[in-house]
């Protein structure tokens, strides 16, 4: 049986494209707008990106031990924790999305 070898690149082809389309929806949000929700169980959008956002901080920094240092303060922004997370804004998010 014959094996098929890709490279790394393969599985992030279209990693580019996702990013800037990610950062064009976030970047007009009023601070309203990131505080809806499909339920009331569910996140809110904003809380989606800021665990977006702090999760890539952790994968690099935290299991990778790769990354800026200075991104590190973003792993706080994860709702997941125990600690209320910070609100954000529009243009806080975006520039922790484009950071990362």
């Amino acid at each position: 049986m014959k094996t098929q070898s890709h490279s790394l690149i393969t599985f992030y082809k279209g990693w580019g494209t996702y990013q800037r389309m990610l950062v064009d929806v976030v970047a007009p949000l009023s601070d309203e707008q990131l505080e809806l929700s499909v339920t009331a169980e569910k996140w809110t959008i904003g809380r989606t990106i800021q665990h977006i956002t702090a999760n890539r901080v952790w994968w690099f920094q935290l299991w990778m031990g790769q990354g800026s240092r200075e991104l590190a303060p973003i792993i706080q922004w994860d709702p997941s924790g125990n600690a209320e997370p910070p609100k954000l804004t529009s243009s806080e998010l975006v520039t922790g999305l484009t950071s990362t």
